[in-house]
């Protein structure tokens, strides 16, 4: 089962490759960060930092 804003972004023709993928599990809560330009070339090591920044951020 994908998560929801990915189902709504493969609908707009949008494909996420998995390439630029953090997570971690902390107590009870998983983290899952993903990162695929959506426009631009944005560096892979930039792409990747992006991920590594998202893990770390606290709940909503």
């Amino acid at each position: 089962m994908a998560p929801f804003a990915t189902e709504i972004l493969e609908a707009g023709g949008f494909r996420f490759t998995g390439k630029h993928y953090r997570s971690r599990l902390d107590g009870k809560l998983v983290v899952i960060a993903e990162t695929d330009p959506i426009k631009g070339r944005p560096s892979d090591a930039f792409l990747k930092q992006v991920a590594d920044v998202a893990d770390v951020l606290p709940p909503p």
